[in-house]
């Protein structure tokens, strides 16, 4: 079979916690998870703007800090006919509206 590209095997996981510094997750606490293993193909489908994005919070008081940690994993099913396969970048936004 001809190769979709890796975004079908890849897996996404975003939790919301705190902790962490930017570029550690050494400290992170998860609070919640706001999005389980949901695959790339999906997660760029359904999210595509501030209306459709994932997760909210509203702070309870100034300067309460929230940290996240996005995890991405191949599955150990995907097929042979996808090495050297690639997917399209991916870029994270993060919004911000009052």
């Amino acid at each position: 079979p001809a190769s979709v590209g890796l975004s079908d095997h890849l897996r996404v996981t975003v939790e919301e916690g705190t902790g962490a510094v930017f570029n550690d997750c050494t400290a992170f606490v998860a609070g919640s998870t706001i999005l389980s293993a949901v695959d790339l193909t999906s997660f760029d489908a359904a999210n595509a703007d501030y209306a459709s994005g994932v997760g909210t919070w509203t702070p309870a008081a100034t300067g309460e800090t929230r940290a996240y940690r996005v995890s991405v994993e191949l599955l150990a099913t995907t097929p042979d006919t996808e090495e050297g396969a690639g997917t399209s970048d991916v870029a994270i936004v993060w919004e911000i509206q009052n």
